[in-house]
């Protein structure tokens, strides 16, 4: 997972790696943010080898 905020309201975020470099929707504000590029990979994690229709739901996550 990557964690990262929101460049315009700040909330905290995390999506799947898969997602790097991509534009998403901030679920709170509703405003296009950039997914960061993760810079130290780790192992896979399990979501990621779900099918893409299995982990729609997965992908972008509100924190706290």
């Amino acid at each position: 997972m990557i964690r990262f905020k929101c460049s315009e309201c700040g909330q905290r975020l995390h999506a799947v790696r898969e997602w790097a470099k991509r534009r998403v929707r901030c679920p709170s504000c509703q405003q296009v943010t950039h997914v960061p590029e993760e810079h130290a990979p780790g192992p896979a994690s399990a979501k990621s080898k779900l099918p893409m229709s299995d982990r729609m739901d997965a992908i972008l996550h509100f924190e706290g």
